[in-house]
């Protein structure tokens, strides 16, 4: 499901770089960036649906990215997840988390920055499902392409309200959810 979601990591470190691109292409197309300037180049000439970008650059940080894309009707709605270091976060990013839909601290685990990425990348697979569903309202998949478990996360952070329907030849599981949470469950 996430392989139609377009994501632009930016890190002036190639190591840092290779090693996210790596564990997210099998979730998301991926394109790279070493610094803000290429980024905001990228950005505007195909916009991505997420932007994983490093705070700390040299040239054009990661916030003043954010601020250039934010500023721009073509690329305002694109989710941002920042890379930074807890001082940063805490001290200069505090104003700006409306701009940011999550942080990753730096330094981080790999399969912790991961989890918190593919969190996202789900959330606007979802969404782009719901806007492609026919508009009868019904959102229609194969779990092939998503695990039950990250679905139902999907659902408590995007805080929807929904019967969610899983079948599994004659077995019928009806979970409903009233702003992401199960309200019932009938199996």
């Amino acid at each position: 499901m996430s392989n139609n979601v377009k994501v632009l990591l930016v890190d002036d470190n190639p190591m840092v770089l290779g090693m996210l691109r790596g564990a997210l292409t099998a979730l998301a197309v991926v394109n790279t960036a070493s610094d803000g300037a290429d980024a905001l180049l990228k950005a505007v000439e195909d916009p991505p649906d997420l932007l994983v970008s490093d705070y700390r650059m040299p040239g054009m940080d990661g916030r003043q990215l954010v601020e250039k894309l934010k500023s721009r009707p073509k690329t305002a709605g694109i989710a941002v997840i920042m890379l930074a270091t807890k001082t940063d976060i805490s001290d200069k990013l505090g104003m700006q988390d409306h701009a940011v839909d999550d942080f990753v601290e730096k330094p981080f685990f790999l399969k912790d920055a991961i989890q918190r990425i593919k969190r996202v990348i789900d959330k606007i697979a979802l969404e782009k499902m719901a806007k492609a569903a026919p508009s009868d309202g019904l959102l229609r998949g194969s779990l092939l392409q998503m695990n039950a478990i990250d679905l139902v996360q999907s659902l408590e952070m995007g805080r929807k309200s929904c019967l969610l329907t899983l079948t599994n030849d004659k077995d019928i599981c009806e979970m409903y959810f009233r702003e992401g949470q199960v309200t019932h469950a009938a199996y």
